[in-house]
């Protein structure tokens, strides 16, 4: 695992860590029955600047120890994959202290490849199935709390195999209330990365979704795809539609590309609103 700067921190000592009590850097927790809310810290200190979480000893600071097994270690490490993706980043070690065993998830600041940051799930995983990103969630340790990212994206760098995709309105028909035609056109902006297995769909649901694509040729050579959705009608006006694009890039994450196209009357006004996201994540495996 690469530490941020090239260093790896060194793991604070339990005689340290009791001094000085809980901080942006060191958590205790009571018992592996904490195991979600180990997990968010885990992560939340390896989407920061690293930290050490002490299991065995009270917020107070009060040394009541665990019990260790066999494969006490190794089940904790097991549990921990079950809620962090893409995997658990902490190295796990039993510490004794006055006759009492503390384990200690000593975690370094790391940044995990593709996924660019590591995340809860609030749902145990099952390492052999994609898993949609809502079920995911970013923390970042700010003082001594672990603080929600809203958008884990906010803390991925932009890789060269994304996929850029934009969106352009074309042609309509008037329908009775709001359009009952719209189309336009996709392409892949400078720069973007392959895009597989293209769909399109309009939300709210009113075509069905689209996977066979007309390629047409751009005068500056970059290929693009048209668009044709037959739109129902229903009784009530329709304030707009979002067209959303969803592909696959290099590495089998699934992206999410939308713009909204604002009906005024019969009339169609692309906004500039823009939105992209991976909205699914390869198994655990294939991160690996």
């Amino acid at each position: 695992m690469a530490a941020i700067g090239g260093r790896t921190p060194v793991p604070v000592a339990l005689e340290t860590a009791l001094r000085d009590g809980e901080s942006h850097g060191v958590e205790f927790k009571k018992s592996v029955g904490e195991l979600r809310e180990i997990a968010q810290t885990v992560v939340a200190f390896a989407n920061a600047h690293g930290g050490d979480v002490f299991v065995g000893v009270a917020p107070d600071g009060f040394v009541g120890g665990v019990s260790i097994g066999s494969n006490t270690l190794e089940r904790l490490a097991a549990d921990l994959d079950q809620y962090i993706y893409p995997y658990g980043p902490a190295a796990i070690d039993p510490i004794s202290a006055d006759g009492k065993y503390v384990v200690r998830l000593s975690v370094v600041p790391d940044s995990p490849p593709v996924v660019g940051a590591y995340l809860y799930s609030s749902q145990p995983l099952d390492s052999t199935a994609r898993i949609r990103s809502e079920h995911l969630q970013a923390f970042r340790r700010v003082g001594r709390t672990n603080r929600q990212v809203p958008d884990f994206m906010w803390l991925r760098p932009k890789l060269s195999s994304d996929p850029f995709l934009l969106i352009d309105h074309g042609s309509t028909t008037k329908g009775s209330l709001y359009p009952s035609q719209v189309g336009g056109v996709v392409w892949a902006a400078d720069g973007s990365g392959v895009a597989h297995d293209v769909r399109l769909r309009v939300e709210p649901e009113l075509a069905p979704a689209r996977d066979a694509w007309r390629q047409i040729p751009g005068s500056d050579g970059r290929r693009r795809m048209s668009f044709d959705f037959q739109l129902v009608q229903h009784q009530e006006p329709v304030d707009g539609i979002w067209v959303v694009v969803e592909c696959q890039d290099d590495w089998g994450c699934v992206w999410e590309a939308k713009r909204y196209l604002e009906f005024r009357g019969n009339d169609v006004v692309p906004t500039a609103t823009m939105r992209r996201r991976i909205v699914e994540l390869p198994p655990q495996r294939g991160t690996a």
